[in-house]
């Protein structure tokens, strides 16, 4: 099929007598990442347009029509799979998915574990084989292409991070909480870097231990990202000393910025921030009864706007992961010749009608998150070329 794709399209541009800056700019930016890394070969020209950071960027923004798909995430970062569906959310048949890594690029990789997704790029952090500690960024449609980030000093060891893409300054960014042992390795302290892929350089922003306190349990494993600040989600210590605060962290300014406690967060034992319609959101969840109900900020400058939309009687560790319209992915066991079953839900309707799609995947295969991903032409390495 690819093969009678790319054929077609040099014949098109052959016979049709099209202006070449029709096909390039027209035609060539809403093909798929696959065909369209075949078709370098056609011309030097189309070889040097699609390979140019401006293309990968005007393709990254028409990738909302392609096939929308979740990437999920197993103990193995080497062996994650690709879930695809549709606008109705029919679940297909998920597929192992290809990193396109060099087999001693795996072993150079003792131990990892995934980082963030974004726009195509896939990040790790991990411990290679002379226990040096990085992070790895590649994208799976891009093959051979990867680029590793020393950690700031070997004294570090990560405690949270995230990666991600801040579209107001068009710049990709690591956010890392590292701890560092120091000399004797009998005391600790916990330190915050930001890393810019665009100049390639650390910078420490925040000794950690003199802005939170011992009651505050932090990690950036489950964050959100929305205007240019990134949330960390909530877990309330049993203890009544500690500090009742929101904590979020400016991603242009790289500053800590503090919100306003809300009241009903005491019903709760945790919180998790996610994005959905593009509303920032809070998933709550009682240990009481394992019911999680989801609020949503009405108007992003308006922190009374905060509303109870619906609940969801689903144990918090089935939900693999929330999409951005929200509907939640969840898994769990079959009898179906021990297969496992993932279901797209919509909590926001009857019980009825709350089940969109359904799937199965090997019941051996233990995923733990899912995380939105699009295929795209983005390269580790270009990130800073892109305007």
């Amino acid at each position: 099929m690819e093969k009678f794709m790319q054929q077609t399209v040099a014949d098109f541009s052959d016979n049709t007598g099209l202006p070449d800056h029709l096909i390039v700019n027209h035609i060539l930016p809403k093909l798929p990442v696959k065909p369209l890394i075949r078709f370098k070969c056609v011309s030097k020209l189309w070889l040097s347009t699609i390979s140019s950071p401006k293309f990968a960027k005007s393709h990254l923004n028409v990738s909302s029509s392609f096939p929308l798909q979740l990437l999920l995430l197993t103990d193995n970062p080497f062996k994650s799979m690709l879930l695809p569906y549709d606008e109705f959310n029919n679940l297909k048949e998920p597929v192992e998915m290809d990193l396109n890594l060099d087999v001693c690029v795996q072993e150079h990789l003792s131990d990892c574990e995934f980082a963030g997704s974004c726009n195509g790029l896939i990040s790790f952090c991990g411990i290679n084989s002379d226990d040096v500690h990085f992070f790895f960024i590649c994208n799976p449609s891009l093959p051979q292409q990867h680029r590793e980030i020393i950690f700031p000093s070997s004294e570090y060891s990560p405690k949270g991070h995230w990666f991600g893409f801040i579209p107001s300054i068009n710049e990709y960014k690591i956010v890392a909480l590292l701890l560092c042992h120091g000399n004797n390795n009998n005391e600790s302290s916990l330190h915050f870097y930001v890393f810019s892929l665009s100049t390639g350089k650390w910078k420490r922003i925040y000794d950690l231990d003199d802005f939170f306190t011992v009651y505050e349990t932090i990690s950036c494993g489950e964050t959100a990202m929305i205007n240019d600040v990134l949330y960390w989600s909530l877990r309330f210590p049993d203890s009544t000393d500690g500090p009742k605060r929101v904590i979020g962290f400016d991603l242009v300014n790289e500053k800590m910025k503090q919100f306003p406690w809300m009241d009903w967060l005491s019903d709760y034992s945790c919180a998790e921030f996610f994005i959905m319609n593009g509303c920032l959101s809070l998933r709550c969840n009682r240990s009481s009864d394992g019911v999680s109900d989801v609020w949503t900020l009405k108007q992003y400058d308006d922190w009374s706007s905060w509303e109870k939309l619906f609940s969801i009687h689903v144990p918090v560790m089935n939900v693999l992961s929330i999409t951005p319209t929200g509907k939640f992915l969840i898994q769990q066991y079959s009898t179906h010749q021990n297969m496992k079953q993932i279901m797209m839900i919509d909590p926001s309707k009857d019980d009825q009608e709350q089940i969109q799609g359904n799937t199965y995947c090997p019941g051996e295969v233990n995923i733990w998150d899912a995380v939105t991903y699009v295929e795209s032409l983005i390269s580790p390495f270009e990130t800073n070329q892109v305007h």
